[in-house]
């Protein structure tokens, strides 16, 4: 496994991924090193949790992306 040293800066994108606590990480690092946070599960899921098509997925993450600057 890789190690990086805590003083080294974030690049331009962070991926959080795991099996929990992915939301809360991914808002705190957001917020204390002033990048935008994108919630890739507020694109994806339309209400009742109705999966949206991929293809305006796509679009809408890419608009997302664009926004945010990345």
């Amino acid at each position: 496994m890789n190690t990086v040293p805590l003083d080294t800066p974030f690049g331009c994108r962070i991926n959080v991924r795991g099996n929990g606590g992915k939301t809360t990480l991914a808002k705190a690092i957001s917020s204390t090193q002033g990048i935008p946070f994108i919630e890739l599960d507020d694109i994806h899921w339309l209400p009742n949790f109705v999966e949206r098509d991929k293809e305006e997925f796509r679009e809408r993450t890419t608009q997302a992306l664009h926004e945010a600057g990345a």
